[in-house]
């Protein structure tokens, strides 16, 4: 298997959108291209997975880019992430506050 540049951008650009998106749902001051609230982390991951996706679209037709399974993969959980990571977030911080510490 080759090295393919387009396939590594479209990566690069997959992960870098998910760190983003991930840090928009967890309100953490991350810096991106439109500044460090989390309204500008979901702006960014989300353009950024869409870029991807319009580069490989682009690039290999939308046959192949339907067919790529890990590619859909990876888009749909950032999809996902972007609807519905801030509530599973906010469920889980209430959930491991309600659990008292162990004392050692």
């Amino acid at each position: 298997m080759e090295f393919s540049f387009i396939d590594f951008i479209v990566g690069f650009l997959m992960v870098g959108a998910m760190a983003h998106i991930v840090a928009s749902c967890a309100e953490v001051s991350f810096p991106s291209a439109f500044g460090y609230s989390p309204k500008a982390n979901l702006i960014h991951g989300l353009l950024a997975a869409f870029i991807a996706l319009d580069i490989y679209f682009f690039s290999y037709g939308f046959a192949a880019t339907i067919g790529n399974s890990m590619l859909m993969g990876m888009f749909d959980l950032i999809i996902l992430y972007a609807l519905f990571g801030r509530m599973l977030h906010k469920k889980i911080q209430k959930k491991n506050l309600a659990v008292p510490a162990r004392q050692a």
